[in-house]
């Protein structure tokens, strides 16, 4: 009767090549969530005068400063290829600022 040891003294299980993998697998489940994030519609108030969008809800223009009440659903795109397709389809991007305060 021999014995037997599991699991066995050559064998790694923490090779290089494993290592590696499990960090490419890593990153990409990571970059697959951002790009998912991004497609998201939110919604956030209008200024339909500035064709602008209202990001931090703060119930103002971030243009204009005027009071908005218009709500609609937006997502972020950066990507020239989405913004092209919209266009395509009659979509318009919204701007989106920050209101300078007076000093």
């Amino acid at each position: 009767m021999t014995s037997a040891t599991f699991p066995p003294q050559n064998a790694s299980f923490a090779s290089p090549v494993a290592k590696v993998g499990l960090v490419v697998a890593g990153v990409i489940l990571f970059f697959s969530r951002q790009i998912y994030r991004e497609s998201e519609i939110e919604q956030h108030l209008f200024c339909s005068s500035c064709n602008a969008v209202d990001a931090h809800d703060e119930g103002r223009c971030p243009l204009c400063g005027c009071k908005l009440s218009i709500s609609a659903g937006f997502f972020y795109t950066s990507y020239s290829h989405e913004k092209k397709l919209l266009a395509s389809h009659g979509l318009m991007p919204c701007h989106e600022g920050q209101l300078l305060k007076e000093s």
